[in-house]
């Protein structure tokens, strides 16, 4: 369903930001 795929989205989106910040030390 849409809302499935938001949630994938929105999980994928945190994992990104994640990486993104244990890369730049934060």
């Amino acid at each position: 369903s849409d809302d499935e795929l938001k949630e994938e989205a929105l999980n994928l989106e945190m994992v990104v930001v994640g990486r993104t910040s244990y890369i730049s030390g934060w």
